[in-house]
């Protein structure tokens, strides 16, 4: 009977696998089928299936405005033992229509399974604008028509340092202008920081600084929109793409004169009225010189961080007994960029059981740059007595101040690990128990045994036989296998690079367990920072590439060296990246998009795990 029901429930199971795997691939096209001269609209195309080598159709007669914007979606529900899985991934386009007319646009392609298909055509009718909308229009280019000249409003960036070195902070500011009313502005584009790891210095729903600044003999309101610190990852000229500001201002203007008698009397400052005015602004771009760091007096174990820092240590006891734990502190505080910093590297005693240290930060950011403190807590539990010493670590940096490197040292601790007395206690134990059996069992009447036992043969010896000479060998051989076990357990924990290829993916996904609970409290400025904390660190960790050296470039440098890594995965890492460092920096509500950052994120990473096993 339950032979029959197992047969009956693999049975269920294989169906509801056919089912899920057998649905047919559907790849459709969606858009509006009328819209108007200057409207806004969109063409979606979505696939049910995962895809790669999207290619979207030519659109004549329109203006793309953006796209192919990528989204995915996935749903599993079991339904009376019936299992039903959903996969969505669309692709959409903004489109701006031009003129009138009836316009076709072809089919898209995408590969899935390493079979192509294509989506269905569209047909797109586009008709003259109404009344309304050609009014609004008109009202728009007027507005885009009231001019105001370069000395009313502008944006200017401001470099505190235009020739550091390699790693260098640099503080960047962006002053807003203006000697016209603004009742708003909004970051249309953030600058572009190739080259660069960025800290946003401006904190969250802080107001920002307003001067009053007199230039050329104009007074100006002088407003900081934004203020960034800049660590350069790479030696050479690099270029500060101009920020995008769109900005609401009131502007006065005249009504438009008729050349009658009552124009002289009524067209005068007085009789002027105001206009609120939408404007594109730009800052000018920043070219930083960034000079290489020196390789004279470099020592073996800088791992780039620039800046000034002092470093303390710490050891809870140094008298303990076997099993004990003790605690492992160092910190490093300073100037620069303290999440670069990676953590110590000791080579404790092989008997001293060690874990992945803890680390915390006290960093804090304002309008000096980043400073603060990372300290790396290390649990240590001796496993046999004996006297073991912890060597010292040594940090290196390299001190623009002096234009030298710099070298810190942290004490040498000697721990006394006392035996532990419990075998002794225990031998003790059974000695007294086996006196007491003795004892009872000699003044006791014995049961009788009714159940079976083995009988032996009175010549029976059981020295020297196979079992006898086995259980001889096991000791030695268990022996054996420790030591190699052992010795392969030294390697691999001195091979770091492996060591941190394999912690990669437990690291990220703690990270992003973390920013998941900044997510549910809203904190979004510290969930956007530790989803890019997860990312950055999953490159570092299994490509084993310094903090000092991760950039956008070094992405695509290292996706383009592995076989398994498509273009399209290497630009969605980049992609949330990006995301993450817009959201930081621009203004305004971010609870929208911080699902879709995390799952974005979390995808990825679970992509990159399977192509690069």
């Amino acid at each position: 009977m339950k032979r029959n029901l197992y047969l009956f429930l693999i049975f269920l199971l294989t169906m509801s696998a056919v089912d899920v795997f057998s649905q047919a691939v559907s790849f459709t096209a969606q858009a509006k089928t009328t819209v108007a001269v200057g409207e806004r609209f969109n063409i979606t195309y979505s696939v049910n299936a995962q895809g790669t080598r999207f290619k979207g159709p030519q659109f004549s007669g329109f203006n793309l405005l953006s796209g192919p914007n990528q989204s995915s979606s996935t749903s599993v529900q079991i339904i009376n033992g019936q299992m039903t899985q959903n996969v969505s991934f669309t692709y959409t386009y903004i489109l701006q229509a031009v003129k009138e007319g009836n316009f076709n646009i072809g089919a898209a392609t995408i590969e899935v399974n390493g079979q192509v298909y294509q989506s269905n055509t569209l047909s797109i009718k586009v008709v003259a604008a109404s009344v309304q909308q050609s009014q609004q229009q008109q009202q728009q280019k007027g507005q885009q028509q009231v001019a105001t000249n370069d000395n009313e409003i502008f944006i200017k960036a401001f470099a505190d340092k235009t020739n550091p070195v390699q790693g260098e902070q640099i503080i960047v500011t962006y002053k807003l202008y203006t000697s016209i009313p603004v009742s708003q502005y909004t970051i249309d584009k953030l600058a572009s920081f190739n080259g660069f790891w960025s800290e946003n210095l401006n904190k969250q729903n802080e107001r920002p600084n307003q001067n009053n600044e007199v230039i050329n003999g104009v007074n100006y309101t002088s407003v900081e929109i934004l203020k960034v610190a800049l660590f350069p990852q790479r030696s050479g000229a690099l270029s500060i793409e101009p920020l995008s500001v769109e900005c609401i201002a009131q502007k006065r203007t005249q009504r438009q004169r008729q050349n009658n008698i009552f124009d002289d009397f009524f067209f005068n400052p007085f009789f002027e009225s105001v206009q609120n005015v939408k404007l594109d602004l730009k800052s000018n771009a920043l070219t930083i010189n960034v000079s290489a760091l020196p390789s004279q007096n470099r020592t073996s174990d800088f791992k780039g961080s620039v800046g000034s820092f002092t470093i303390n240590s710490e050891i809870d006891k140094t008298n303990l007994k076997v099993n004990d734990a003790a605690n492992l502190k160092i910190q490093i505080s300073g100037k620069g960029n303290m999440k670069m910093i990676e953590e110590p590297v000791i080579n404790f005693p092989p008997n001293l059981e060690t874990y992945t240290p803890k680390v915390t930060d006290n960093i804090s950011l304002n309008n000096t740059g980043v400073s603060g403190s990372r300290t790396f807590e290390y649990l240590i539990i001796p496993r046999s007595g004996g006297e073991y010493k912890i060597p010292a670590f040594t940090f290196s940096y390299f001190n623009p101040a002096t234009k030298s490197y710099q070298t810190l040292t942290t004490k040498e601790y000697t721990l006394n690990v006392e035996k532990g007395q419990g075998g002794t206690e225990q031998g003790m134990a059974v000695n007294m128990v086996s006196r007491e059996d003795v004892q009872y069992i000699g003044n006791d009447i014995r049961y009788i045994k009714n159940n079976i036992f083995p009988l032996v043969a009175v010549n029976y010896s059981f020295y020297a036989t196979d079992i006898f000479i086995y259980l001889l060998l096991l000791p030695l051989l268990l022996f054996v296998l420790f030591i190699i076990i052992w010795r392969r357990q030294i390697k691999l924990s001195s091979n770091t690079a492996l060591v941190r290829n394999r912690k990669a993916n437990k690291m990220a996904r703690n990270r992003l367990k973390i920013a998941e609970k900044f997510k549910s409290n809203k904190e979004y400025e510290l969930f956007y920072d530790e989803v890019s904390k997860a990312l950055w660190g999953y490159l570092s960790y299994k490509f084993n590439i310094p903090y000092a050296e991760l950039s956008k470039d070094t992405i695509n440098q290292t996706f383009s060296s592995k076989n398994n890594i498509t273009e399209e995965l290497s630009q969605q890492f980049v992609n949330v990246l990006n995301e993450c460092e817009f959201a930081r920096f621009a203004p305004g509500d971010k609870v929208d998009t911080m699902d879709k950052v995390y799952n974005e994120a979390l995808d990825v990473i679970i992509k990159l795990e399977k192509a690069l096993k």
